[in-house]
Parts: structure tokens; C-alpha cells; sequence
């Protein structure tokens, strides 16, 4: 997945409003695959967390690329 295929799933999808709502949770889609951790204390991590679920994404696990 891409920067622009998760903000368009999170558009289409109607999971957000927003462009800025998109592209923000994307922002840690990416991080996620590039390997940060986060902090599930904080209640703003755990809204993108939803976010990201409801399309396929879940950020508490680690980040395994797809084989081509």
C-alpha cells in the first residue's frame, strides 16, 4: 500500500471526512511500515488505529512487506 491508496480507502470508504483526516492516519500507516512503535496508552494513536482497521491495516502488529 501507498501513501495515496490508504488516504483514497480512507476517503472512499467514508472512514473520514476529510483530505487532512486522510492523510493524517496515513502518516502512521507509513510510519508503521518503516517500523516505528507507538504508544496504544495515547487515545489519538488508538483513533488511527480504528481507522486503519476498518481497512485492512493494523499498526499494533508488526509490518511484514508483501512478496511480489
Amino acid at each position: 500500500m501507498t501513501f495515496a491508496s490508504i488516504t483514497s480507502a480512507l476517503l472512499s470508504n467514508q472512514i473520514v471526512e476529510s483530505n487532512k483526516s486522510a492523510k493524517i492516519t496515513a502518516v502512521y500507516a507509513v510510519f508503521w511500515m518503516r517500523g516505528s512503535e507507538f504508544d496504544f496508552e495515547n487515545p489519538i494513536i488508538n483513533v488511527h488505529r480504528v481507522r486503519l482497521l476498518m481497512i485492512g491495516i493494523d499498526i499494533r502488529t508488526q509490518y511484514v512487506q508483501a512478496q511480489p
